[in-house]
């Protein structure tokens, strides 16, 4: 079994007999027999080991219990002749530096000491395997996976690299697959480890690295070790990814190390022709002998692993068979040719050098732009997902989003900020805005606060308010005009007078883009973007993506899916279709918050914490308990089994991969349920027994499924579905099922009855936009979110036969949730906190006795078209925790980036 890593069986406990014996000291002798036994009695009392999970060149690792905190955890136990040498003090001293360090991709260290003479450290127990356990399985990544888990793990190393702390000893063993992310494991470890064996350590015989990744200068002993170490190693594990071999092999230590020190390492593709020419270069920068020659940061290193038109600088004689440079040069007929050739290649140079000033290589700058603590971007709220900056067209003004703290409480304003100046100054009047805007000229700025749209002078002025309301934002065309959508419908407002004009044809999105001439616009509903020309309503599909901004030139920018990144597409206004391939360029994280300029700038969010969030129970008054024993994870939605003892969660798997996994909440077995990458949206069947979930959401092929919650079975089909959707539920009987599915005429929610019905039947049929239908749990009454007064709001409604309806949330809601016995509806209110909405139910009456304001729901996770938290047995609710509160991101502008790629493109 991998180190570091579980299994789904049952583990080994002490008895309690056994644990008595640990526990008194006269007797301890009589049971203490094994190594194991005597660190379960010198750990007694701090860890309870329960069994041994793998062993290495250094260490044993141990799984046990952290009485003190309630956890389980990984224990790892230095090898006896490896402490002896060592010392405990020394060793304690130096492991304490690795103990700070936080970053999403490296695996914390929570504690270490010295137990009766053994020297240990802990780690969090996390599920999943090392890259060597995949290696082991599969022998090949795939070329992306493979990119990326390096790219993740280049992140990690820059970061400890910027700290002065270099891991010294990168293997596949090191590297955590958790959820398909990266997670590098002993992190410092190796450097404690030499620290305080001073030199020492070459007289035992012991040696830090691992043959196969070890750099030249660690295979000479060299004293002076830097991070590009570290960056030879980690090519080392890419290469044997890819290729299924690392770089060097051979049939003894010794005889690796010599390849190390005197033998270039074949080009990966000689191995794996699939793999991109970048890569290819990439990898063999990393490897050389040299450490100069290296990329001078593992960032560096990353990013050229990201970039198509990376070709390096070196190693291009590297695969040349020994002998056959030396006896070329000595032919006269390869002599003569290459003087004909040097004398060709003087007179291409002499041409390129006189035209170089008029055809000088593009350079692109990226710059983080630096806020005061006071003006820093702003990711609070149910829309934190969305684009609350924009850059103006010449790329000189930055509209964002910040908080504002004054007497009258902590709210969101607009600032706007002059990049050729150090700060940004508040707009007055914006209080509450979001999702900014410049029109084409950029005099103008529109935003939404308040359930409406205004408008502004970019420089400053009086804000006019559009005289309907929308919950949407809004886009600008070059015509002068504003578009935005309302109650799925495209509006076109003319800022000179006059009420907005919808168009008539329906549509399921409210994000937009104009095209130039104003007569499409682009969409994006669940990913799928889409071109709309507005004289008929015709929809072409451009293919996945979201946030898709045309720029000046005939192309498209948009957000892929699958990774991430900002990519490049050329696209035609007339046809309002693609040409050719996307083309990958920025790395974009924080769900691909982007906005690019005309003049080719553009400016992203990073988001320098956690990409996980972690599951946590909240009670009434907001006291917040995370469930540490489970990792965190993505979750693209969880949800409680009836008894409120399991949970199922739709966890990111990879990119753009979505699996289903079951948390049982009293054994804290973890129980992976599908595989496939296509999973969400999971719901429970009453009786516990079956899990309901959409299939390929983003797809044509979306299905809705069910699959035995246990593992035992595999997924069968229930009905497809036409235009996707976003929730599905079983009605309280298990005989029917109410789908909240986006299109089909706007009808959002749904009933199916399997057995009876082929498609889903409309339950709401009316042009709003209905979301997060929860049944009562009597399953009479359907309580949905909608927006048919203009702006979100809570409603009952009989379930099934329809009706009156009534209005339970009155200043803005969303996301309602039932209590489990019915007398209460929670929901989440316009200004941020949990509402409790007191019900009186009838026969067929619906009343709203009361609403109570609870707990704020700043820093948990929401979203308006899912649910954003459940509601378990004992009253508490179960709610995702964000890993910061906005001040771990920041905006970073790219400048002459669009310039580049059109330039890399012609050439």
């Amino acid at each position: 079994m991998p180190i570091g890593w579980p299994s789904l069986l049952p583990s080994r406990m002490f008895t309690e007999g056994e644990l008595a014996r640990v526990a008194r000291p006269s007797t301890l002798s009589s049971f203490v027999t094994t190594p194991s036994d005597r660190l379960a009695a010198a750990l007694a009392g701090r860890y309870r080991l329960e069994r041994e999970l793998g062993a290495g060149g250094m260490a044993t690792v141990y799984l046990a219990f952290d009485e003190k905190h309630d956890r389980k955890v990984a224990i790892k136990v230095l090898k006896p002749e490896l402490a002896a040498v060592l010392g405990a003090e020394r060793f304690v001293v130096e492991i304490k530096t690795t103990a700070a360090m936080s970053h999403p991709h490296i695996l914390p260290l929570f504690d270490s000491g010295e137990a009766d003479g053994f020297l240990y450290y802990v780690m969090p127990y996390i599920e999943g395997e090392t890259i060597r356990g995949k290696l082991t399985r599969e022998t090949q990544f795939g070329i992306d996976e493979a990119v990326r888990i390096t790219r993740e793990v280049a992140d990690a190393l820059d970061y400890a690299h910027r700290h002065g702390i270099i891991h010294r000893d990168i293997k596949p063993e090191n590297i955590l697959l958790h959820d398909g992310r990266a997670m590098v494991m002993d992190f410092g470890i190796a450097l404690a480890v030499s620290a305080a064996a001073g030199g020492r350590m070459t007289e035992t015989g012991l040696s830090l690295g691992t043959p196969h990744y070890m750099s030249p200068e660690q295979a000479t002993a060299e004293k002076e070790i830097t991070g590009r170490t570290d960056q030879y190693s980690l090519a080392s594990v890419l290469y044997e990814m890819l290729a299924g071999e690392p770089p060097h092999s051979g049939g003894s230590a010794q005889a690796i190390i010599m390849k190390i020190i005197a033998e270039p390492a074949q080009s990966v593709t000689k191995l794996r022709k699939s793999v991109p020419p970048n890569v290819a270069a990439a990898i063999d920068m990393a490897l050389q002998k040299v450490p100069a020659d290296r990329f001078e940061s593992a960032k560096a290193f990353a990013e050229a692993l990201a970039n198509a038109s990376f070709v390096g600088t070196l190693g291009a004689h590297r695969d040349m068979p020994r002998g056959v440079t030396r006896s070329r040069l000595r032919d006269p007929v390869f002599l003569a040719m290459s003087a004909v050739a040097c004398g060709a290649l003087a007179v291409a140079v002499t041409a390129t050098m006189r035209s170089r000033a008029d055809d000088a290589p593009v350079r692109v700058t990226r710059v983080a732009l630096s806020m005061p603590e006071a003006q820093s971007y702003s990711m609070r709220g149910q829309n934190a997902t969305l684009r609350h900056f924009a850059l103006s067209p010449d790329g000189s003004v930055l509209i964002y989003r910040s908080v504002k703290s004054d007497t009258t409480g902590i709210q969101d304003q607009l600032w706007r900020r002059r990049l050729d100046e150090l700060s940004g100054s508040p707009i007055p009047g914006t209080e509450g805005a979001e999702l900014p805007r410049f029109s084409v000229r950029g005099d103008f700025v529109s935003f939404v606060a308040r359930d409406r749209v205004g408008v502004m002078p970019t420089q400053g002025g009086p804000i006019d308010w559009l005289p309907a309301s929308t919950m949407s934002g809004a886009a600008w065309g070059d015509d002068g005009a504003l578009y935005f959508t309302r109650q799925n419908r495209i509006a076109r407002w003319a800022p000179d007078g006059g009420d907005p004009v919808d168009f008539p044809f329906d549509v399921q999105s409210s994000a937009i883009e104009v095209l130039p001439g104003s007569r499409a616009v682009l969409m994006w509903p669940a990913g799928q973007m889409t071109a709309i020309d507005l004289s008929n309503g015709k929809k072409t599909t451009l293919g996945l993506g979201t946030n898709p901004r045309y720029v000046p030139g005939g192309y498209i920018v948009f957000s892929r899916i699958d990774n991430g990144a900002v990519a490049f597409q050329p696209f035609d206004t007339r046809s309002l279709r693609t040409r050719g391939q996307p083309v990958s360029t920025v790395d974009v994280p924080a769900e691909g918050l982007f906005d690019v300029a005309a003049d080719g700038s553009l400016v992203y969010l990073e988001d320098r914490s956690s990409p996980f969030t972690q599951l946590a129970w909240v009670d009434r008054t907001g006291q917040r308990a995370p469930i540490d024993w489970i990792a965190p994870a993505r979750y693209d939605q969880f949800a409680l089994s009836p008894r409120g003892d399991k949970i199922v969660g739709s966890i990111e798997t990879g990119p753009g991969a979505w699996d289903l996994w079951v948390y049982d909440l009293t054994s804290r077995v973890r129980l992976p349920i599908t595989r496939d990458g296509l999973s969400r949206r999971a719901r429970w069947h009453p009786t516990e027994s079956a899990l309901l979930f959409v299939h390929d959401m983003l797809s044509e092929r979306s299905s809705l499924k069910a699959i035995p919650a246990d593992g035992s079975g595999s997924a069968q089909p229930l009905v497809r579905l036409t235009s996707g959707a976003s929730d599905a539920q079983w009605t309280r009987d298990g005989k029917d099922i109410v789908i909240r599915m986006p299109g089909a005429s706007a009808r959002n929610i749904f009933r199916f009855v399997p057995g009876k019905d082929s498609t889903p039947v409309p339950f709401l049929n009316r042009r709003f936009m209905d979301r997060n239908p929860v049944l009562s749990p009597d399953g009479r009454w359907l309580v949905y979110t909608s927006d048919q007064s203009g702006r979100d709001e809570v409603y009952a409604q009989p379930y099934p036969s329809g009706g009156a309806v009534t209005p339970i949330s009155l200043a803005g809601g969303s996301s309602p949730v039932w209590s489990r016995d019915g007398r209460e509806l929670f929901y989440i209110g316009n200004d941020g906190h949990v509402w409790a909405a007191r019900i009186s139910l009838g026969d067929a009456t619906f009343r709203v006795e009361s609403r109570t304001r609870l707990f704020s729901f700043d820093g948990i996770v929401t979203d308006t078209h899912r649910s954003a938290f459940e509601v378990g047995p004992d009253g508490r609710f179960l709610v995702q925790l964000r890993s910061d509160d906005g001040t771990g991101v920041r905006l970073v502008l790219v400048r002459n980036w669009l310039q580049s790629v059109t330039a890399e493109k012609k050439r």
